[in-house]
């Protein structure tokens, strides 16, 4: 006979596992970008930016370390901005 307790310890576990996979997941989207240097990235009269990167979405090829020095935040907290904000904010640091 099972008990409520086993149930819930393997819920317990279940849910374990899920947060698991959930961290890895997260961690190979953000090594799914090769990381360039601000200076590649910017805007130029010449548009000599590295054949793989995708033009609308310069900012996820910078270090978090640069990110946060040119945004002044995390690449999270980027994220949660609205669209138009993000935006903005590419354009000043001409990343748009």
């Amino acid at each position: 006979m099972t008990t409520n307790k086993s149930y819930g310890n393997k819920i317990k576990t279940m849910n374990n596992e899920i947060k698991k996979k959930i961290i890895s997941l997260e961690t190979n989207i953000q090594n799914e970008y090769k990381i360039y240097s601000y200076e590649k990235l910017i805007c130029n009269k010449d548009n000599d930016y590295p054949s793989d990167v995708i033009i609308s979405q310069r900012e996820c090829y910078l270090s978090n370390m640069e990110f946060e020095e040119i945004f002044k935040m995390t690449k999270d907290d980027f994220k949660k901005l609205k669209k138009w904000k993000q935006n903005n904010l590419k354009k000043k640091n001409r990343l748009f």
